[in-house]
């Protein structure tokens, strides 16, 4: 019988204090494997936004607080298969300042 088993790519931080105005990549070379779904997670005192071109502002992950993409709830019709391309790069910038901790992505793929 075929075997299908969740792992997770390695997690990656990135030191907050080192936030500027310009888009930073968190995985510079992008995500090492396509992901069904990621998580991001703001372990710093600033709040981050995100990109996933590098140009435009994407989504906000507040202080303290984690964000969970699926990419296959929405997914239409059911018997396709919606995944985070491999080598997708997510950017990092800052809300309004740098701070102190870290932001970290995960992902994980079947």
């Amino acid at each position: 019988m075929a075997q299908t088993s969740v792992k997770a790519i390695p997690i990656r931080g990135f030191d907050t204090a080192f936030l500027t105005a310009r888009w930073q990549p968190l995985y510079p070379d992008g995500i090492p494997q396509a992901c069904f779904a990621l998580r991001l997670i703001n372990h710093s005192a600033v709040d981050v936004c995100l990109s996933f071109d590098g140009v435009t502002f994407n989504d906000l992950i507040l202080s303290e607080r984690e964000l969970y993409l699926p990419a296959q709830m929405n997914n239409q019709p059911n018997s396709n298969e919606a995944l985070f391309a491999k080598e997708t790069i997510i950017y990092v910038s800052w809300a309004t300042a740098a701070g102190v901790g870290a932001i970290y992505l995960t992902g994980y793929y079947v």
